[in-house]
């Protein structure tokens, strides 16, 4: 899957896909190293890592609220929309989306 350059002076191509598999610990501890370094040097990397951090303990927090609920008062609804898609200069495209989760109590409960 790698995608991590050896080099610690260039960037992944994408970089928010490697930054979310670093965070999630899903790079092989080689690339990890590589990825890590590069971080110390690139304050664009070093961003898109604290960011997919944030959003992936937000995720696990909040499938642990959820989970911590009954199961019958909660339903969660989801949609991801398309909104930008920018060719990249080297190959491939940095597409951005749009996340809509609700959450709502089912009919028939008190709270």
């Amino acid at each position: 899957m790698s995608n991590v350059p050896n080099s610690p002076d260039t960037c992944p191509i994408d970089i928010d896909e490697i930054a979310e598999a670093y965070i999630r610990e899903r790079l092989s501890p080689a690339d990890a190293l590589h990825f890590e370094y590069h971080c110390l040097k690139c304050r664009h990397c070093a961003a898109a890592a604290k960011e997919a951090d944030w959003f992936v303990r937000a995720i696990r927090g909040a499938v642990q609220r959820l989970v911590a609920e009954p199961r019958d008062r909660v339903q969660l609804s989801s949609h991801a929309s398309l909104t930008h898609v920018t060719p990249m200069p080297l190959g491939g495209f940095c597409a951005q989306m749009r996340f809509h989760v609700t959450v709502c109590r089912a009919p028939g409960t008190r709270q």
